[in-house]
């Protein structure tokens, strides 16, 4: 039960009174501390349980909660000091090797000294998110190359390869490092599994990875062929970017997103069509994605009345208007020429998964 501060003291006031003997008082310590930390008086909690450590130095349990009190208080290099001792009473408490290599994730330590808990953690965890962060941590402290990182990130994607965050952190060193076209390829490779279909951060990567390589490409060549596969792409992340801003994001930060695919569109629109199967694709593309655009805007509207910055008055006209004109949008045809013989191996979305 979490009692407030003013109970707590209260409780303390009855101890103090009852309990005469200073060593009898100190050993009530750990328990006073423990109300104090639910009640978040994080100075009254080290108080009691210091005066308890000053009697009980050997309890691993009490140098643990200490650690964990300096570590609410945002005081990670105490929090570290004190989790390292009760490791050294207890050595068997393989989640507090995880917690002090997390914490060296933070705190400014030399080289040697990170390496020697990411060692430790990592034979006990191994392949850990944690352990992976402490050795980055330790390779940007020692200056490792690129290709060090990239062996890095890709040992750590071998054992989590469902990781999203180990493909973003892939995908910006090869941006730092001028390697455009290989950041596009894994982007376009990864999003063919479908894997990350429902996280928000992979098509923000993907979209501005996609944008990036093309803003570097694009002037000399802008109706060429590769141009419209890459707009093809950069719709693609677009419309399931927006897909998930809907539903788990602000209407603001959602419109933000839904403006940015209406404008692509119009750019895209506005290329030179291809010839042959490849120009019915892009046909096929400009039409579903119009019926998208559409589709969202009123499902937006419909969020924006929800949520009271619209009347149902006003948005059920426009609603209504956005919905007829996404359902007018022809679905794709799955038996036509450009998606029974497209190329397995290509760098684009699979036929019709946009």
């Amino acid at each position: 039960m979490i009692r407030s501060k003013r109970e707590v003291d209260k409780h303390v006031a009855r101890v103090e009174r009852n309990v005469q003997n200073p060593r009898e008082r100190a050993l009530k310590g750990y328990g006073i501390a423990r109300l104090y930390f639910e009640a978040k008086d994080y100075d009254q909690a080290r108080k009691y349980l210091a005066a308890y450590i000053g009697v009980s130095d050997s309890d691993a349990k009490a140098h643990r909660f200490m650690g964990q009190l300096w570590e609410a208080s945002q005081e990670l290099g105490k929090a570290l000091g004190c989790y390292k001792r009760s490791l050294e009473i207890s050595p068997a408490q393989k989640d507090l090797v995880l917690k002090v290599a997390e914490l060296y994730c933070s705190v400014e330590e030399d080289a040697q000294r990170l390496q020697y808990w990411a060692d430790q953690a990592g034979a006990l965890f191994p392949g850990h998110p944690t352990v992976f962060q402490l050795k980055e941590r330790i390779l940007t402290k020692q200056g490792g190359s690129a290709d060090d990182m990239e062996d890095l990130i890709g040992e750590q994607m071998a054992a989590h390869p469902k990781d999203a965050h180990l493909h973003i952190r892939l995908i910006k060193l090869y941006q730092d490092n001028g390697r455009l076209a290989e950041a596009h390829d894994h982007c376009t490779s990864v999003e063919r599994t479908r894997v990350f279909r429902d996280n928000p951060e992979w098509y923000t990567c993907m979209a501005n990875t996609i944008q990036t390589y093309l803003d570097q490409r694009t002037p000399p060549s802008p109706d060429s062929d590769d141009t419209h596969m890459l707009y093809i792409q950069l719709l693609s992340a677009l419309a399931g970017l927006v897909r998930l801003k809907l539903a788990q994001t602000s209407i603001s930060q959602t419109s933000h997103v839904l403006r940015r695919f209406d404008r692509c569109l119009l750019t895209a629109s506005q290329l030179t069509a291809p010839g042959g199967i490849e120009g019915e694709e892009w046909g096929a593309v400009l039409e579903e994605m119009t019926g998208q655009v559409y589709w969202l805007a009123g499902t937006l509207l419909l969020k924006q009345a929800q949520q009271g910055q619209l009347t149902w008055t006003d948005a059920m006209p426009l609603v209504t208007a956005c919905y007829l004109v996404s359902y007018q949008s022809a679905a794709p045809d799955t038996r036509s020429p450009w998606v029974t013989t497209a190329d397995p191996a290509r760098q684009l979305p699979p036929p019709t998964c946009w």
